[in-house]
């Protein structure tokens, strides 16, 4: 076992270049159709994954894998990863040998250790004339790699920060994102974490709740635009947690990218422009106001109220978009007109007391 386990290392130690990047391709192949799971691949999810990479034997790649190898590297990777059973463990009673199958049959997934092996054991089927370092890089760059272009086009984040540096030239934009940022505050304290920044996980439930996602932006651009801003701002805010994060190997330690409410709104921005639901000659400013109001029409809301206990149904129901309203009176075919304005505190019902009673004075 130990001899297997330092192959493990030697492999990950070859391919470290790429660590990072195979690290977010699995947990995003792992999470597909599962939004809480981004650690486990099971085969169905293997073989999508190889299918994707055109590693699958078809017509037009008569070189590739047929379905049962794929499912004989799938199994192997499994056992070659998994620790032999102790003789404890071969001893036991038959009730007990039978609830250990049955641990083993739910545990018959690959994490991320065991889908390098898997990697690697593709790699020397592929190209049984080199040798096994040459042969897994190869397979890297040839097919892996392309797809992960394909999935994550901007992981650096470059791309997306010069897309919102053109936007933010706009100044009628960058009041509007201001605004937005007074108005969607008080709902991002109730996904984001005690120190008010938000995960992925946290910030898919924003979506998924206020209809954003699938409606609006999907998992592909949602997955790439949050971790572009969660690379800006370990650049800019944590330097150090960006050493700390590209010496860690383990996928499910994901969780320690975050957002800020500022980039929150940035990403809703991102989710607006990016969006194939809104009409090809909508201006960006056009597309943000649309986002805007799905998100404050959505179930959403309601569910922020419930969570703050505010289920008093009150004798007026005030319109939540109108301090857009107000402020953009062209935009809307009808105008919000009230004779004492109303202040966004006073339709929200006092709920920003939720964000001074969890962060203080903010």
């Amino acid at each position: 076992m130990e001899e297997e386990n330092q192959a493990i290392q030697k492999t990950k130690s070859l391919i470290d270049q790429y660590m990072e990047k195979l690290q977010r391709l699995f947990m995003w192949y792992c999470s597909v159709g599962d939004n809480t799971n981004s650690n486990k691949m099971p085969q169905t999810k293997f073989a999508k994954f190889l299918k994707d990479c055109k590693l699958v034997r078809t017509n037009e790649q008569l070189n590739g894998l047929s379905l049962t190898e794929i499912e004989m590297i799938f199994t192997k990777a499994i056992k070659k990863f998994n620790e032999k059973p102790s003789n404890n463990e071969q001893n036991q009673s038959p009730i007990l040998k039978k609830s250990l199958e049955n641990k083993e049959s739910k545990q018959s997934r690959l994490e991320f250790d065991s889908w390098i092996i898997a990697l690697s054991m593709i790699s020397g089927r592929l190209y049984s004339n080199k040798d096994h370092d040459n042969a897994l890089l190869t397979l890297l760059d040839n097919f892996i790699m392309p797809v992960y272009k394909k999935e994550f086009q901007e992981e650096s984040g470059e791309g997306v920060m010069s897309q919102m540096i053109g936007v933010l030239q706009d100044e009628e934009i960058t009041e509007f994102m201001g605004k937005i940022h007074k108005i969607m505050l008080n709902y991002y304290y109730c996904y984001s974490d005690s120190k008010g920044l938000m995960n992925y996980k946290m910030f898919l439930n924003f979506c998924k709740e206020f209809s954003i996602f699938p409606d609006l932006c999907n998992k592909t651009n949602l997955h790439r635009t949050f971790y572009a801003l969660a690379f800006i701002r370990n650049k800019v805010v944590e330097p150090s947690s960006v050493i700390s994060q590209n010496t860690s190997k383990d996928p499910s330690k994901s969780d320690q990218e975050f957002l800020d409410d500022k980039l929150f709104i940035e990403a809703l921005a991102l989710c607006a422009l990016q969006s194939k639901a809104f009409d090809k000659e909508c201006k960006p400013f056009e597309k943000m106001m649309h986002l805007m109001e799905k998100v404050m029409q959505s179930p959403g809301i309601i569910s922020v109220k419930k969570k703050l206990g505010k289920t008093r149904i009150t004798n007026e129901q005030i319109d939540p978009l109108i301090q857009l309203k107000m402020a953009y009176p062209d935009y809307f075919s009808k105008k919000f007109v009230k004779n004492e304005p109303l202040q966004f505190n006073d339709f929200f019902e006092g709920d920003d007391l939720l964000s001074k009673n969890l962060y203080g004075n903010k």
